[in-house]
């Protein structure tokens, strides 16, 4: 379609499924990959301890639109 976009976004994986553990998979812990940015679940995480709190989107395999190179 002429004129339409999708907005982007990156992220850090910070964890992995278990299946994708017991199956071969294109993302690790520690890439950084581009996500639909209206995509997958967002949950926040407060931290008791220190009073701050920390977000998250939980984002499915498929829906990665790819890695951005590491430095």
């Amino acid at each position: 379609m002429v004129g339409a976009s999708k907005q982007l976004t990156w992220g850090k994986v910070v964890a992995v499924g278990q299946k994708a553990r017991d199956f071969p998979f294109r993302y690790a812990e520690g890439d950084t990959v581009l996500i639909p940015y209206s995509g997958g679940f967002h949950a926040r995480m407060a931290s008791t301890k220190y009073g701050d709190s920390k977000e998250y989107y939980i984002v499915k395999a498929d829906d990665i639109m790819g890695t951005l190179p590491s430095k």
